[in-house]
């Protein structure tokens, strides 16, 4: 562990829909190209029923999210990064891993990401690691 490097809390529930949270990646950015460093993005969960409108076959273990309107959306190679919010101690707790979403990774974009939800597999978590 470092200054850098530090353990996330897994989920007791599910990511609440209320709460601020963030997305990193190494995804394209806004000028089409690959950043130097790691970049974040500030994002707001979405009710399911949303969610389905733009993913029909959408599981039950996977939930959605968009950025807010003055950040970059996440990329297609953002896939395996961590959605995280902070519970009301101040700790990062990962709530999901980025999926899937729309494969243009600039320019407008008003379709969210999705995410698998990670308070759906921590007993797997937990036992096999």
């Amino acid at each position: 562990m470092s200054a850098n490097v530090q353990p996330i809390c897994l989920p007791e529930n599910p990511a609440p829909k209320d709460k601020e949270c963030y997305v990193t990646g190494w995804g394209m950015n806004e000028k089409g190209t690959y950043p130097t460093t790691l970049h974040e993005t500030k994002v707001y969960l979405l009710e399911d029923s949303f969610c389905k409108k733009y993913y029909s076959r959408i599981g039950n273990a996977t939930f959605c999210a968009n950025h807010r309107e003055d950040n970059q959306p996440t990329c297609y190679v953002d896939s395996g990064g961590p959605l995280a919010c902070r519970d009301t101690y101040g700790n990062w707790v990962i709530y999901g891993i980025t999926s899937f979403g729309k494969s243009e990774c600039t320019g407008p974009d008003s379709s969210p990401a999705a995410f698998t939800d990670v308070s759906k597999l921590v007993m797997w978590i937990e036992k096999n690691t």
